[in-house]
């Protein structure tokens, strides 16, 4: 997304966390969230969206955009799955939300065997 998007970055989240697995039992997932704001975009909201929805679709992922002109100001939301409906079966969430001078890229693994620290970067 940094190469789509440009400007600096900033990594928020980049760590493993405690997860459920379908079958009860704990997992662990790794959750990644960065940010880039306070500089104009090189681009529309609309067309970046567009354009990390083709990127994804060349990577086998399906997501719809959406404008949630519930935040102000209101930004295009790419996400797998449809945004603010979960996660999918395995934990697994992607999302892309761009607006004015604003992106945010964060995901969410499959949830897999094993403890948060046993699974280490």
């Amino acid at each position: 997304m940094s190469k789509l998007v440009g400007g600096e970055w900033t990594v928020d989240t980049r760590s493993w966390f405690w997860c459920a697995l379908p079958n009860g039992s704990d997992g662990a997932q790794f959750m990644f969230l960065a940010t880039r704001s306070g500089v104009p975009l090189q681009d529309s909201p609309q067309h970046l969206a567009e354009q990390a929805q083709k990127l994804w679709a060349q990577r086998g992922i399906e997501a719809g955009i959406d404008l949630d002109e519930q935040l102000d100001p209101s930004r295009r939301i790419l996400s797998s799955p449809a945004w603010l409906t979960g996660t999918d079966r395995d934990g697994r969430l992607l999302h892309f939300i761009v607006g004015d001078n604003y992106a945010i890229f964060g995901g969410d693994s499959r949830c897999v065997e094993g403890e948060p620290n046993d699974q280490m970067l």
